[in-house]
């Protein structure tokens, strides 16, 4: 027996509604993600220029080639 016409209308209605809903909700997460991944690498950056900044400050050697903190510290007779 063959499902009526309207019946496969239906359920194809059904399912973009479905598609869409999860397509916005895709969409969403996909956002939320990326701020996070940005605010995590926007926290990572700021531990590590404390970190540079209090070994700068205790006086121990600077391991990044190039570094402006560091020639800073040096001129200034920090490090």
């Amino acid at each position: 027996m063959r499902t009526p016409s309207f019946i496969r209308r239906w359920r194809t209605r059904l399912s973009d509604a479905q598609t869409n809903r999860l397509r916005v909700q895709l969409a969403k997460e996909r956002d939320r993600i990326h701020r996070l991944e940005q605010r995590l690498a926007d926290l990572q950056a700021a531990n590590e220029g404390a970190y540079h900044a209090l070994s700068i400050a205790n006086g121990n050697a600077c391991l990044k080639a190039g570094c402006s903190l560091c020639a800073a510290a040096r001129k200034a007779g920090i490090a």
